[in-house]
């Protein structure tokens, strides 16, 4: 999957899966996404996490082929999941959602 492709090996290790959205977002950091978690105080208890993506990398080739850029996005935040246990799984990857940022939605697995 794409996230073989992206990231060295054992860059992500298994864990218990209570943060796996905090160290999909540290990630996104990482690869420069500007990522900032949008769920209010609290939501770190619930089974569902919205990430705001505030800076896309790869911004001009989403202006000319956002069918192929998003995708690909959603799919490595999707293969880093499933790498880290996958107790969490992307539910939805919004472009411009809101304007100038991108929304990443995962949820915990079987939820």
């Amino acid at each position: 999957g794409w996230a073989e492709e992206v990231l060295e090996p054992g860059a992500v290790a298994p864990g218990d899966g209570a943060d796996d959205p905090a160290r999909l977002m540290r990630l996104l950091d990482d690869w420069g996404f500007s990522p900032v978690m949008a769920d209010g105080p609290g939501a770190e208890d619930g089974d569902r996490r919205t990430i705001e993506l505030c800076r896309c990398p790869f911004a001009h080739g989403v202006e000319q082929q956002p069918d192929a850029v998003c995708p690909v996005h959603r799919g490595i935040a999707a293969g880093v999941l499933e790498r880290l246990g996958g107790a969490w799984r992307v539910v939805d990857l919004v472009p411009h959602s809101p304007p100038g940022r991108c929304s990443l939605t995962c949820r915990r697995a079987g939820r």
